[in-house]
């Protein structure tokens, strides 16, 4: 395998250039053999990079249709899913990849979803494996095509020339193949790595408290066996009801019960009110790594935030879809929180004290 070590792109003896060879192996790849990492790097006179400290990328190659035409050389392939922050791409893709294990016998697996990363947002596809593969965990990866070690920008340009290679090479067949580089589903790794990964925000564990902002989307837990039957539609554990305004308050009730439960000021789950199919929801959000609310109005960190009611409809519609779909039904579901009026639910509950005392 070649190692990039100037701009001269020297291999071995031959003096082959690393997209010739890239392109020679391409045609050629044995199954599930990973390649030795391409290093790139500009000539400097600074000391001697140490190559085993640079950032690496795994590389795999997708089939396309030949009429496939790209605009750029990342641009994503047919069949993603597309998302609007690549930390909403990771979270899918961990859902995903986690079902498929837990559906799997012996935990081995013949296909797996990887994260690809947009100019604005993130997207996801299912890779086919040649042969069967047992990861370690949902964020792992199966072994790439080739692993390319350095900045993005170093190295884009040899994934472009393969890309276009590949694409010549195509022409007159059903489909050809591209190589799109897989990025991190892991939630530390989640950070900008020469572009921005897009606005987003994490879901839950956020230290600081948040005010909710309207089109704010949460994943929920729901039964593995539970059955929907519109994007929106609530499993029986969740209370439905049709006011607005009840579902707040409830809500809000029950997060003042788990504010005073807590000893330390930290809660591991909040009750969140929700569109729901019917009416509204009031949904259990769980926050595995804890979370210190402000008082019962707070909200924990959304997903994600989707504005325009047309929009949002369409986001969670699809989002759902691929939740529900195969043997990742029922374990989370996308819900749209409803934005908590303070006055009116203050007034609510001081409404419902008072009446309470009276009855005493």
């Amino acid at each position: 395998m070649c190692t990039i070590q100037n701009p001269s792109f020297v291999c071995d003896t031959h003096h082959v250039s690393p997209v010739d060879h890239l392109f020679q192996w391409s045609t050629n790849w044995p199954a599930l053999e990973t390649s030795k990492p391409v290093v790139t790097g500009n000539p400097s006179t600074d000391p001697p990079i140490d190559t085993e400290r640079l950032s690496e990328y795994p590389v795999y190659l997708v089939s396309v249709p030949a009429s496939f035409t790209p605009d750029s050389w990342h641009t994503v392939p047919p069949g993603a899913n597309h998302y609007p922050s690549g930390e909403v791409a990771a979270e899918v893709v961990a859902v995903l990849n986690r079902a498929k294990i837990k559906a799997s016998p012996d935990g081995s697996v013949t296909s797996w979803f990887i994260r690809l990363r947009k100019s604005t947002g993130g997207a996801s596809i299912s890779v086919n494996l040649i042969q069967t593969w047992k990861p370690m965990n949902e964020y792992d990866l199966p072994p790439a095509f080739m692993t390319m070690k350095g900045q993005v920008m170093q190295w884009r340009g040899i994934i472009a020339d393969l890309n276009e290679r590949l694409r010549r090479t195509g022409a007159g067949r059903g489909c050809y193949q591209r190589a799109y580089v897989a990025h991190s589903s892991r939630p530390e790794d989640l950070k900008p790595l020469g572009q921005p990964e897009g606005e987003s925000v994490s879901s839950g564990g956020d230290a600081g408290p948040k005010q909710i902002q309207p089109g704010s989307v949460y994943l929920i837990d729901v039964p593995k066996d539970y059955e929907p039957y519109s994007p929106k539609s609530l499993p029986g554990p969740f209370q439905l009801v049709k006011d607005r305004e009840i579902a707040q308050v409830a809500a809000v009730r029950a997060n003042q019960r788990l504010i005073e439960r807590s000893t330390h000021g930290a809660v591991f789950a909040w009750y969140i009110p929700v569109d729901a199919s019917g009416g509204y929801g009031i949904v259990q959000f769980n926050i595995p790594s804890g979370w210190a609310p402000a008082d019962a109005y707070d909200m924990p960190a959304p997903m994600t935030v989707i504005p325009g009611k047309k929009k949002r409809k369409q986001f969670l519609k699809e989002l759902n879809r691929q939740l529900d779909r195969g043997c990742s039904r029922g374990r989370k579901r996308a819900y749209a929180a409803v934005m908590v009026d303070r006055p009116a639910v203050s007034q609510s509950l001081r409404s419902d004290r008072k009446k309470g005392n009276q009855n005493d």
